[in-house]
């Protein structure tokens, strides 16, 4: 006894019938070409994120994809003419992010030293000011100031705070503090029993900078600065407590690599006590203090950032 297949019975069906030679035939029965049958294949993310890397596939191809986020790979089934259209947009979104050099000077200085030089500055909230100009979108050139800045930390007439240099990645926030994490004990009552617990604050100047970069490697950055200390101790039932005076700025540029951009601004009182006496005199035991004169001196100085953007 001979048995037939189904598609050989209906193959030589379709013969009788005439439509042997049709494409609904070969779209039953005919075995898809080599160069159709899918495959498993994975291919490394180096760059990008996988996951968006993974949607933006599935946006343009039917595909199910599995996403590796430990590996930092996608896995999937696919024909070779769809696996090399996937290899294809992979190379075209997973690249090395464009990166940049920020070498930043933080500066104190005299306020006096720099009243001549407020041509050169818009104003921002709180009266920061930077170098700026926002009808136009451009860098005001500053470059008389930033001469005195670097003339006034040589003499001695400014202190440099500090000086980082700070790689940033497009598109992706690089942070920066200067100061102290001051420490605190409060007390918490637990029923009958209080427990002592140590908290900290954090003082002193914070910068975080965010960059855009364009095709035509122009720069959008997204500036904030904060400046913060205690302001005073109060005393509750729970303990000593410091109160912070915080002041802070944010503002967006658009600049060039290798311009500078300064911002001014965060100024800070300090109070100076001269003591003036007669010599011999005013060492009199009882009688001395009539030969001394004591004098509060209040300085202001001006917490400036001095920022350079250069393409890496």
């Amino acid at each position: 006894m001979i048995t037939l297949g189904l598609s050989c019975v209906f193959g030589v069906f379709l013969s009788i019938t005439g439509y042997a030679n049709t494409t609904y035939f070969h779209e039953l029965f005919v075995e898809p070409a080599p160069n159709q049958r899918k495959q498993s294949y994975r291919i490394d993310i180096a760059y990008a994120n996988v996951g968006v890397v993974r949607q933006a596939i599935a946006s343009i191809m039917d595909i199910p994809i599995s996403v590796d986020p430990n590996q930092m790979m996608l896995v999937y089934q696919a024909t070779p003419d769809e696996h090399a259209r996937v290899q294809a947009l992979v190379k075209h979104i997973d690249h090395p992010p464009k990166q940049v050099l920020f070498a930043v000077m933080i500066v104190e200085i005299n306020t006096q030293a720099i009243e001549s030089y407020q041509s050169v500055f818009a104003s921002l909230m709180d009266g920061i000011q930077v170098n700026y100009s926002y009808s136009d979108n451009r860098i005001v050139p500053a470059d008389a100031l930033a001469g005195l800045i670097q003339a006034s930390i040589q003499d001695g007439t400014a202190t440099l705070i500090a000086n980082p240099s700070i790689i940033g990645i497009h598109n992706q926030t690089s942070q920066f503090h200067v100061g102290d994490r001051i420490p605190y004990e409060i007390v918490q009552q637990n029923g009958q029993t209080a427990i002592n617990h140590i908290d900290y604050v954090q003082t002193g100047l914070e910068f975080s900078i965010h960059p855009v970069i364009s095709k035509s490697n122009r720069l959008l950055l997204s500036i904030d600065l904060s400046m913060s200390n205690v302001k005073l101790w109060q005393s509750l039932r729970s303990g000593r407590v410091p109160i912070i005076a915080k002041r802070q700025a944010s503002t967006k540029v658009l600049m060039e690599s290798n311009e500078t951009l300064i911002m001014a601004g965060l100024l800070d009182t300090s109070e100076q006590v001269i003591i003036k006496r007669v010599p011999i005199l005013s060492r009199i035991p009882i009688l001395g203090w009539l030969f001394k004169h004591k004098e509060i001196k209040k300085n202001k100085s001006d917490i400036m950032f001095v920022i350079t953007p250069i393409l890496i």
